[in-house]
C-alpha cells in the first residue's frame, strides 16, 4: 500500500514539476495500521509538495524515506526546501494562520503518539524537515486468569466506612 501512496505523490510531483527522491525499505508485511502509514506519509508529502510549488523549478526536489530502522521501529522522514520563515508553536507543531492548513501535522503527531512514538520537525538553513518514529505495538499476552488452578474463592468488596 505505501507504494500506492508513492505512486500517487509521484504523479502530483511530475505534475508540478517537482522530483521526489525515494528510499522505501519496507517489509511486505508491517506491525502498523497500513491507514496510520499512509496518512503519515501523505500529509508530510502533501506539505513539501505545497511548499515547493512556487519555488524555481531547479528547486523543487522532495526526500522521501521510510524504513524499518530495528525490527520494531518505523521512521519515516521527509525533507524540502522552503523560502519564508517557519514558526513554531509550544506544542512543536508549525504556527498556521491560513484556514484549513496544519491539520495534518496534527494528524500526523496524533499518530506518532498511538504508537509511543516522535514527531520531530525543523526549518533551518530553507529546508524543512519532518521525521517520524513509530514503535510496533507489543503483542498482546493473554490476559485471560487460567481458571484451571483456581481455587474457590470469593473475593468481597469492604465497606466503606463513613
Amino acid at each position: 500500500i505505501v507504494d500506492a501512496v508513492a505512486a500517487h505523490y509521484d504523479s502530483i510531483a511530475e505534475q508540478q514539476k517537482t522530483e521526489i527522491e525515494w528510499t522505501l525499505n519496507l517489509p511486505r508485511e508491517l506491525k502498523f495500521h497500513d491507514s496510520d502509514i499512509c496518512s503519515v506519509l501523505g500529509n508530510l508529502l502533501e506539505n513539501a509538495l505545497r511548499a515547493v510549488k512556487d519555488l524555481p523549478q531547479s528547486q523543487r526536489t522532495i526526500t522521501a524515506a521510510a524504513e524499518m530502522l530495528t525490527d520494531e521501529t518505523l521512521g519515516i522522514s521527509v525533507k524540502n526546501p522552503f523560502v519564508g520563515r517557519v514558526r513554531f508553536k509550544r506544542d512543536g507543531l508549525p504556527r498556521n494562520t491560513r484556514p484549513g492548513h496544519g491539520i495534518g501535522l496534527s494528524s500526523v503527531s496524533m499518530i506518532a503518539h498511538k504508537y509511543n512514538g516522535t514527531l520531530d520537525l525543523s526549518a533551518t538553513g530553507g529546508v524543512f524537515s519532518a521525521g517520524v518514529l513509530l514503535y510496533a505495538p507489543k503483542e498482546e499476552a493473554d490476559t485471560e486468569p487460567d481458571v484451571s488452578d483456581a481455587q474457590n474463592t470469593q473475593v468481597f468488596d469492604k465497606p466503606q466506612q463513613q
